[in-house]
């Protein structure tokens, strides 16, 4: 999460709002922008058997990030809003493993590798602020959705 960023619920859904409103379009073509990167960075890992498995794993991790984050703009209620960000969350922690992986193994087009890999912290870091922030509200006032 930006510094300064506040989250801010409404009864009918859920919506991030910091100093520059325009924030949930921001980020979410980050995401998008990324699950696109990740395909490219994928196709230039070498086509092998043993390849397979993290390919299909991160191909499936980095995109669903975007998509889940789609959900959370979408919203009904604060719990719902948790419960995607913390998927967001968790995809953001797995795409960065298996980058981990390839990164470690030298596998792909380096620079879009190291790209990759630091995107995928900075999802980290967003996504953790933003469960916090939404966590810390609903301790506050767990009845209220706004």
């Amino acid at each position: 999460m930006v510094k300064g960023q506040k989250l801010y619920l409404s009864s009918k859904k859920i919506l991030l709002k910091e100093k520059n409103p325009e924030f949930g379009k921001t980020l979410s073509k980050r995401l998008f922008d990324f699950s696109v990167n990740v395909i490219r960075f994928l196709s230039t890992i070498p086509t092998r058997n043993e390849h397979l498995v993290f390919k299909i794993q991160l191909s499936r991790a980095g995109t669903s990030m975007g998509a889940n984050f789609e959900e959370v703009q979408a919203a009904f209620s604060r719990k719902e809003f948790i419960c995607k960000m913390a998927i967001c969350l968790k995809e953001s922690r797995e795409s960065n493993y298996w980058l981990r992986i390839c990164d470690e193994l030298n596998l792909g087009d380096s620079d879009q590798r190291l790209q990759l890999l630091a995107q995928s912290l900075e999802f980290i870091k967003i996504f953790t602020s933003s469960l916090k922030t939404a966590r810390a509200n609903t301790a506050k006032n767990p009845t209220s959705n706004h």
